[in-house]
């Protein structure tokens, strides 16, 4: 599996698109061990780790976002720890005080990153919300998973935008949303328990739409945090120039 890894790395001759192809095998290798050791059933892909691997999202994780089903045991330190190391990788994994995971490995990855990978497991709530899908995922390695339903993906990514907790990627993710599932429409309690105490804005969702209530906000697009915050992500790297504030306005439609 270390090979593998090693052999699909070694055909990108960017070493930023390496690294996020290192980052992406290393993920879903981490989905696979959960699942073959019966952990994965309490949880649901979420976010932008659910847009990619069953959405098609043209994007790379920057770390697996997964929402939390039911509540149980969190030994998954030394579960991964032990079949990571078993498998010859060098690994490091520490819990946060949020009971995030996160995982460096080293030896391995481009030598402009040090020979390092690096990402966390973050554990997303479900905010009450527990309706999710059964997919069969097999892109590297078989795995039975559910994910969250795209209108509460779609929720969460507006809901962060509307509280000013976003970056570029989840408006671009948005934006993506948009353009190959245009039906899409997000939960609004979703997007109303992101906005919290604020009334004013509150009012403003449900008086004039969240599409508006986002379009406010598009002034946080520009070129220099599509360069920084996005473009290390994409698959392709010409989807940085034709991703702006005109054309998340433009599938927001009217």
């Amino acid at each position: 599996m270390r090979d593998r890894l090693i052999e699909k790395m070694s055909k990108e001759h960017d070493p930023v698109k390496a690294l996020a192809v290192g980052r992406e095998y290393l993920q879903e290798l981490v989905l696979y061990i959960l699942f073959y050791e019966k952990k994965l059933w309490r949880f649901a892909l979420d976010e932008s780790t659910s847009l990619r691997f069953i959405y098609g999202l043209s994007r790379f994780n920057e770390n697996l976002h997964l929402s939390v089903l039911e509540k149980g045991d969190s030994l998954f330190e030394n579960i991964l720890k032990k079949s990571l190391r078993a498998m010859g990788y060098r690994v490091l994994i520490r819990q946060d005080l949020k009971r995030n995971i996160k995982l460096s490995f080293s030896g391995i990855g481009p030598a402009e990153s040090g020979n390092k990978i690096s990402f966390s497991i973050l554990f997303e709530k479900s905010r009450g919300f527990r309706r999710k899908e059964t997919h069969f995922l097999w892109r590297e390695f078989p795995v039975r998973l559910f994910s969250m339903e795209l209108p509460f993906i779609l929720a969460k990514k507006a809901g962060k935008i509307l509280s000013k907790t976003a970056n570029v990627r989840d408006f671009y993710d948005v934006y993506w949303i948009q353009k190959r599932y245009p039906e899409t429409e997000p939960l609004m309690e979703i997007i109303l328990n992101y906005v919290g105490e604020s009334r004013n804005l509150a009012e403003e969702i449900v008086k004039n739409g969240w599409k508006y209530a986002l379009k406010e906000r598009s002034n946080y697009i520009t070129q220099n945090r599509v360069i920084k915050e996005l473009l290390p992500f994409l698959l392709k790297e010409e989807e940085a120039f034709s991703f702006s504030r005109e054309t998340f306005l433009e599938a927001l439609g009217n």
